[in-house]
């Protein structure tokens, strides 16, 4: 400090050691700045240098002014990043993806206030991977960003699966200075994974699913909708729990009887999905032989009607955790292992043509 009076002096030299952001270490901040008394602003050099095993990097380096009497537009900075590690922008995507990591390269301008901060600039991310929680999905992709003050926007981003089948996506995701994050993507799938879950996941419905198709992802973060029109690939091994302790009779067809039991497990369910769903998912597939249905009934004695065939089938979730099922689905080839009141226990063959026809509900389809 110096001549506070007349020409004030104000110099700083700071070092911040292990600096993190939203709880990831970004490596020892190096912070120099000075007043410029005719600008009424600091002068402010920055760097963060990150020490690793095998030496050192400097991921960013900031220079610039910051206005502390100008309530609009403090901020006047440019930024250089090379390979800064992104995990702390995995927050902001919370409710939807987890596990965000990568690297970013490029140059931005920071403007803007504390509380209406404006980011721009050209990235390059490298290393990206995420998971997709709800379908316990993984996926890298390393591509151009553009950032603008409230988006980052993309065009034609290669995505890859854990099997390294690709996507094409193409959109934007939107934000009010780093808040209420929302997503606009459609994503232009190739025989690629969009579910890889168990019954620990998702009592509803799980399994493994590739398509080929189109999907589009859409609203905030915490209240997304997905929209997917698509064709099942081979490996596809949809299963459809419906354990009660219904009966069903064996005749010219099957009727799945829901009893006072099921109804309630279904209530069960619902509420449960509804304390955590923040997702509707909207799945028009078309269902080709080289995928597998699955109905399941007890899967500790092995009750369960597989079946392969085609058809057309429609799955709507709510965040309510209501599930309904649309659509016939026509059986090539088949089995079932039938139990009854654990004395009976026959394998049929389902024939060829045989019809599973869903109005809506899950646990009141029928087999003809």
């Amino acid at each position: 400090l110096g001549s506070l009076w007349q020409n004030p002096s104000v110099e700083a030299d700071v070092l911040a050691k292990d600096f993190g952001f939203n709880h990831d270490k970004l490596g020892d901040a190096q912070i120099k700045s000075e007043w410029n008394n005719p600008l009424k602003a600091f002068e402010i050099d920055a760097r963060i240098v990150y020490y690793g095993n095998i030496g050192h990097n400097t991921p960013l380096i900031a220079s610039g002014l910051f206005y502390p009497d100008n309530k609009e537009k403090s901020f006047d900075f440019d930024i250089g990043i090379e390979n800064l590690k992104i995990a702390f922008l995995s927050r902001y995507m919370k409710g939807f993806t987890s596990n965000f990591r990568g690297l970013a390269t490029g140059k931005l301008r920071l403007e803007g206030s504390p509380k209406r901060t404006e980011l721009s600039g050209n990235v390059k991310l490298s290393k990206t991977i995420f998971r997709v929680d709800y379908l316990n999905t993984v996926y890298q992709f390393a591509h151009d960003v553009k950032i603008q003050k409230n988006s980052f926007s993309f065009e034609n981003l290669e995505v890859n699966d854990s099997l390294g089948r690709k996507a094409f996506a193409s959109g934007h995701i939107t934000h009010n200075s780093f808040r209420d994050f929302a997503l606009d993507i459609t994503l232009k799938p190739t025989n690629f994974s969009i579910l890889n879950t168990d019954f620990k996941h998702n009592e509803l419905f799980y399994g493994k699913a590739a398509v080929s198709g189109l999907a589009r992802i859409h609203g905030p973060v915490n209240n997304l909708i997905m929209d997917v029109s698509a064709k099942s690939e081979k490996g596809t091994v949809l299963a459809l729990p419906l354990s009660s302790q219904g009966t069903i009779s064996e005749t010219g067809f099957i009727t799945f009887v829901k009893h006072d039991t099921l109804g309630q497990r279904i209530n069960q369910v619902s509420q449960i999905k509804s304390e955590s769903l923040g997702l509707v998912l909207n799945l028009d597939l078309q269902i080709t032989p080289e995928a597998e249905i699955q109905m399941i009934f007890d899967s500790k004695i092995g009750d369960v009607i597989k079946g392969r065939g085609s058809g057309n089938i429609k799955m709507e979730l709510n965040r309510q955790g209501e599930f309904k099922i649309y659509g016939d689905y026509i059986i090539e080839e088949g089995d079932y292992l039938f139990t009854l009141q654990n004395i009976i226990n026959k394998r049929l063959k389902v024939e060829k043509g045989g019809v599973i026809r869903w109005a809506g509900d899950p646990y009141d389809a029928d087999i003809d």
